[in-house]
């Protein structure tokens, strides 16, 4: 159940592509490479970390989850726990 696990907010930087498999503009490519990637944030209960990855899920059951989500700890920029 829920009170086995700890909820967090976790903040994080994604990874980015962008583009599509068209040719863009080289100013198109170095304004869109001189863009910070967003900053996302999850919150879920923590099934798992270690010092590489915290995974995740939104949808916690007695018997069953929904996805998980795992974060690299290296994209990680703060986590919080929530009571």
């Amino acid at each position: 159940m829920p009170n086995d696990y700890k909820l967090a907010l976790v903040s994080w930087i994604d990874a980015e592509t962008y583009g599509d498999s068209s040719w863009m503009s080289l100013e198109e490519g170095i304004e869109q490479a001189n863009t910070a990637p967003p900053t996302m944030c999850s919150v879920g209960w923590v099934l798992y970390k270690d010092e590489l990855y915290v995974a995740l899920t939104s949808d916690l059951g007695p018997e069953e989850c929904g996805h998980i989500t795992k974060i690299p700890v290296s994209m990680i920029t703060k986590l919080e726990w929530l009571n």
